[in-house]
């Protein structure tokens, strides 16, 4: 399968970040902010980086907390015109049938 390049560049702004995103869809430039505390971002390396021993289930607290952090992130990051690039990018790969 053929894939079109989506990059991100992300870059600190004063107390915010900066994306640009280069993709199918054009580029676009949005500023954001991390939606997480300090506390916040130190519990989640304490429990990513945690081995996980004897544990095979695929549905786990730690795969629900992963799930859930990464479900933020991506809402800060990917708003506004920044999802619409993705949608836009997304839908360009499939005329193309290709992946992103």
């Amino acid at each position: 399968m053929d894939y079109l390049d989506f990059d991100i560049d992300i870059e600190r702004s004063g107390a915010a970040y900066r994306a640009t995103f280069n993709s199918p869809a054009g580029q676009v430039t949005q500023d954001f902010v991390v939606p997480f505390t300090d506390q916040d971002l130190e519990i989640a390396l304490l429990r990513f980086g945690r081995p996980q021993r004897g544990t095979r289930r695929i549905e786990n607290a730690e795969t629900e907390y992963a799930r859930t952090f990464g479900s933020r992130l991506f809402a800060a990051v990917f708003d506004g015109e920044a999802r619409a690039c993705l949608r836009s990018s997304l839908d360009e790969a499939q005329r193309q049938n290709a992946g992103v």
